[in-house]
Order: C-alpha cells, then sequence, then structure tokens
C-alpha cells in the first residue's frame, strides 16, 4: 500500500526486482514500484536504519539509466561535520567528499560489484554532490538521490529542491527518528518530515499526482541492525 493521487493505493503486481535487487517485503515492493513509475516525478523513502532506502533508490536509479530514461543518478548528502561545511575543509573535491560518500559506495559495490561500480562513478554514469556544490546547478534528466536527507534543515532542502531541472525524478531517502542536527528534537520539526506532509497535503492535483511516500518498517539490513533499531 503506497501514498498516491492524495488516498492510499494497493501496489499494481509483486516486483520481480531490479538489478539484482529483491524486495524482501511489502514495504519494499511498494517503494520499489513507486521509484520505477514514470508519472511519479517525487518520492518520499521513510524508514530507520537498514530498511533498504537507499538500496532500493540506488537500484531503480541504475535500472531506469541503464534504459535511457535518465542521464545518469545524482546522490546528495549531508556534509557538515561539526558545524564546518566541505567547502572549508583541505584538498580537492574528492577529498572533501570522498568520506562522506563511503555509504553509498557501499550500496553501489554491493549492486555493482567492485569494477562495475568504479565504471559508474568514473564514467560518470553515478555522480556524487554536496549542498555547497549544488549552488547554482540545474539538475537535468537526472534520478537524483537525496540521502541521508533527515540531516537537511528547511533552507538545504529547498536549496535541492530548486535545484531539480526538466526530465529529472527526486528521491527524499531518510529516517526521521535518527536525526543528528543539535537543535531537533521531535521528527515533526525535520525537514524531511515537514516536506513530505506538505507535498501530501497539496490540492492541486497536477502537483499533487507526481508525488508518493512509502514508510518502511522493517529492518532488513541484518540481525544485528534489527535489534540496534529496537533498543534504542
Amino acid at each position: 500500500m503506497i501514498y498516491q493521487h492524495g488516498e492510499l493505493h494497493f501496489m499494481k503486481k509483486k516486483s520481480d526486482g531490479v538489478e539484482g535487487i529483491t524486495p524482501r517485503n511489502f514495504e519494499q515492493e511498494a517503494l520499489l514500484e513507486t521509484l520505477l513509475d514514470e508519472d511519479i516525478r517525487i518520492v518520499g523513502a521513510l524508514g530507520r536504519a537498514g530498511t533498504g532506502k537507499t538500496l532500493l533508490s540506488l537500484a531503480a536509479g541504475l535500472r531506469l539509466v541503464s534504459k535511457g530514461d535518465y542521464h545518469n543518478v545524482t546522490v546528495i548528502r549531508p556534509t557538515t561535520v561539526s558545524g564546518e561545511d566541505v567547502g572549508y575543509l583541505p584538498g580537492d573535491i574528492g577529498d572533501k567528499i570522498g568520506p562522506h560518500f563511503g555509504a553509498i559506495e557501499d550500496v553501489l559495490l554491493c549492486i555493482l560489484g567492485d569494477a562495475a561500480k568504479d565504471e559508474a562513478v568514473n564514467g560518470g554514469e553515478v555522480d556524487y554532490l554536496t549542498i555547497t556544490h549544488i549552488r547554482g546547478r540545474t539538475l537535468t534528466n537526472s534520478f537524483v538521490i537525496v540521502d541521508d536527507a533527515q540531516n537537511l534543515r528547511d533552507s538545504d532542502l529547498k536549496l535541492i529542491g530548486t535545484r531539480i531541472g526538466t526530465g529529472s525524478k527526486l528521491v527524499l531517502a531518510g529516517d526521521p527518528f535518527q536525526s543528528d542536527l543539535p537543535e531537533i528534537s521531535d521528527e515533526r520539526d525535520i525537514a524531511l518530515t515537514k516536506a513530505v506532509d506538505r507535498q501530501r497535503r497539496i490540492t492541486d492535483s497536477r502537483k499533487r499526482d507526481v508525488f508518493n511516500y512509502v514508510l518502511l518498517k522493517d529492518v532488513e539490513r541484518g540481525l544485528i541492525a534489527e535489534i540496534f533499531s529496537e533498543i534504542f
């Protein structure tokens, strides 16, 4: 069941998976269906760590790029460390953002394998961007994944959203219950949560019907991840 067109809908059919990644539960099937739906341009993928948000988003994006639906997959992650943005850290762009995209590299390795992962990144099939380096950009014909979106402030999410150009799809993936922002004490105050809530309240069908979100519940990363997701 997924939220779409202002109401809940059952999925059309059971998914066979993409890029060797097969959904393991009902919510993952719902997310994969909406990620692959060409009519849905904004996707909210909400769930605790280990529920498969990033894995399914990347797998779907790579499949659609291989079909020619998009030029590339663009991954955006928060990169502020102890109040200091990467733009002020030493080194070139690779040195600045490399450590922050280790989680994405892990997922790509799982999907593609080592050699194909390097080829996808070096060949531009997968592109990494930070908040600092997205300013002034227009992302056209790109499958855009905002990972760890729970760590973005309102201004950050607005900046990203207003960079999305013609032919692109925007995926907001995050865990509303695990924000690292010091000023956040309630998940309802997170920009990601507010964006999903406000989008689903839009009455203009032209803008409302391009949006869908899925809340993933089951941790599929492994037993230890599941235990720690439950005890804290």
